[in-house]
């Protein structure tokens, strides 16, 4: 006759053995995970940070188009499409920028051929116009865009610079991370880069962007984001 008591302990063994087994599997797939994704690193932070930056060097920007066949710059006023505060008006036409300004919630400028008007917060007005009696126009065509424009890139740059902890936490890098931004105007200027950067583990994004730049044309540049 066979011992129920031995049979009992190997089913027992068998038990152990299986249930170590499993723990065992278990384990090594936690290890393997925790190597191989790793949550609020710089790698997975990149993407969003990036985007961030975009949101911040960009506005809603009115763009009025005029035509003015008259090979005379003259003098033209129009209504302010929106009240924005603190706006101001940039500008650009055939023959370069166009001198613009706000008095009254209207917009005067001149200038000849086709001519973009820009108005705003985020510009800044470099060739102000003053001027009277000038003819009431409407616009050719006005609409709002999102534009990436000069004054809001230096206005981060230099908040980048000037506070660079409030500066990390608008754009959303973890605090346990570090942030360097750099951007390059289209005449090789650079702005930014001021945080020494480590020679590895650092995740690093280049992107082209067109600007809108103080005189009132589009031009490239690069902007560099490197958070670790």
């Amino acid at each position: 006759m066979k011992s129920q008591t031995g049979k009992k302990g190997s089913q027992m063994d068998m038990i152990i053995s299986f249930t170590i087994f499993i723990a065992s599997l278990m384990f090594i797939y936690f290890i393997f995970t925790s190597l191989v994704y790793k949550p609020n690193t710089a790698r997975d932070s990149l993407g969003t940070v990036e985007n961030n930056v975009i949101q911040a060097v960009s506005s809603h920007v009115w763009v009025l188009r005029f035509y003015n066949s008259s090979n005379s710059g003259a003098c033209f006023e129009v209504p302010v499409p929106e009240n924005i505060s603190n706006a101001e008006t940039s500008g650009s036409g055939d023959s370069g920028p166009v001198y613009s300004e706000i008095s009254g919630g209207n917009i005067y400028f001149n200038g000849t051929g086709f001519m973009k008007i820009y108005y705003s917060d985020g510009v800044e007005n470099v060739y102000p116009f003053s001027g009277s009696g000038c003819t009431l126009v409407t616009p050719d065509s006005e609409r709002t865009e999102d534009i990436i424009t000069q004054k809001n890139v230096a206005s981060l740059m230099s908040n980048f610079s000037g506070n660079y902890i409030q500066t990390k936490n608008m754009l959303g890098v973890p605090s346990s991370m570090d942030l360097n931004l750099k951007f390059e105007y289209s005449n090789g200027t650079s702005v930014g880069g001021s945080v020494p950067v480590p020679d590895t583990n650092v995740y690093s994004g280049l992107l082209n962007v067109d600007y809108l730049s103080y005189n009132g044309s589009y031009e490239t540049g690069s902007l560099q984001v490197e958070i670790w």
